[in-house]
């Protein structure tokens, strides 16, 4: 078959392995069908029905596997310089690159021509002719996992360690001004005004209306403020839901008890809060403008799936918290972003919640002067409800 340059200008060379070709018709990214263009041909094309393969544009898999891999690897050019954390991993098998293609493109390749380029990759391994492929050192995302990794490995208490440079929390400081750049960029600080309804709550062993007062269902003292995976032992945030169903599945994921008693709270003044709702889609991996973007957003993707995982209230520390934890508290203390908050979804059913830094002075009761605080508990919006829902005890 004959063969063609690609964009970048280096000449392709045709393996000794077994090389088809394919048309455009089986490639579902308009980024990687671009990056491909040039390398196209007229051919036939292996992977469409027999009856269907006349000349078409083709490209070969070969020039796709290698594509493929040079995107992986950052288009010979990492978007950002990379925030390194000394993990000790030299000893670990190198990246297999026919993995890491088949997690990349399983959504933008048919099936059958996902596993010729795997295959095309394997067979090139095993004939002593590799292909060229070096992971991209991601400056946001690999530094998210390396963040976690060391944490784990070295048993860090990040917001309290060493801030000098070269130290763990230097580097963090660094890839958190870039986060906050992403935050900015992709405008995702909302602001609530006064008057929005946040509800809180309480698992309970009966029906009976509990009569709270803010002191009893608003934010704990620090003293009795336990660890959470965006808080640390001492430091007391608000946790509550936009819908009272919302509450009542957050917190009986973790108690037992047949009743939940939530109220509602209202905010008494504008509050900007980080939001993780709807975070954008990031751009597709072969979109090479934006790989710094993608980056960024596929960090904060990840740290708010890390946020809504579960909570265990065993009464220990528990260190894959401690990620997210710095982050919240670079989130609290950040005087750029100047967020009172976090907005983000519940891993149970998908509805909004809240984590505010609002501690106990903060949560008012019903007859609370206006401008004082930040929440004010609703008089009457207090209600129980069972589990399955069948019967609900409310105040009047």
């Amino acid at each position: 078959m004959e063969s063609a340059d690609g964009d970048d200008g280096a000449a392709y060379r045709k393996p000794a392995v077994d090389d088809r070709a394919l048309c455009f018709a089986h490639i579902h990214d308009r980024y990687l069908d671009e990056e491909l263009r040039g390398a196209a041909f007229e051919g036939r094309c292996a992977f469409c029905p027999e009856d269907a393969r006349g000349p078409a544009q083709v490209v070969l898999v070969g020039r796709l596997a290698d594509t493929v891999l040079f995107a992986l690897s950052g288009y010979g050019c990492p978007a950002d310089a990379p925030v390194e954390w000394p993990h000790g991993d030299s000893h670990k098998v190198p990246p297999d690159p026919a993995q890491a293609v088949a997690e990349a493109c399983e959504p933008v390749l048919d099936t059958d021509v996902l596993k010729a380029v795997q295959d095309y990759i394997d067979r090139r391994e095993w004939d002593g002719d590799p292909v060229a492929y070096m992971p991209r050192s991601s400056a946001v995302r690999d530094s998210w996992e390396g963040l976690c990794r060391t944490v784990a490995a070295r048993d860090l208490d990040l917001p309290d360690s060493d801030p000098s440079p070269g130290s763990d929390r230097d580097r963090l400081e660094s890839l958190m001004g870039r986060i906050a750049g992403i935050v900015r960029g992709e405008n995702l600080v909302m602001r609530i005004e006064p008057g929005v309804k946040i509800w809180r709550g309480r698992m309970r062993s009966d029906k009976t209306l509990p009569g709270y007062r803010a002191a009893d269902i608003g934010s704990v003292p620090p003293e009795r403020a336990a660890e959470n995976r965006m808080s640390r032992a001492g430091v007391p945030l608000f946790y509550g839901s936009a819908a009272a169903g919302t509450a009542v599945v957050e917190i009986s994921a973790r108690d037992g008890r047949p009743f939940a008693a939530v109220a509602a709270f209202e905010t008494t003044r504008p509050l900007r809060l980080l939001d993780l709702v709807d975070i954008p889609e990031p751009p597709s991996l072969f979109d090479r403008r934006h790989a710094a973007r993608r980056d960024s957003l596929v960090f904060l993707r990840d740290f708010a799936r890390d946020l809504s995982r579960p909570v265990f209230y065993d009464g220990r520390k528990h260190r894959d918290y401690r990620p997210t934890q710095y982050l919240t508290d670079y989130f609290r203390q950040s005087a750029e972003l100047d967020v009172d908050g976090i907005r983000f979804r519940s891993a149970h059913n998908g509805g909004v919640n809240y984590a505010l830094f609002v501690d106990a002075t903060q949560c008012l009761e019903p007859d609370a002067v206006d401008g004082q605080g930040t929440l004010r508990l609703i008089e009457g919006s207090e209600r129980v409800e069972d589990l399955d829902r069948s019967h609900v005890t409310q105040a009047v």
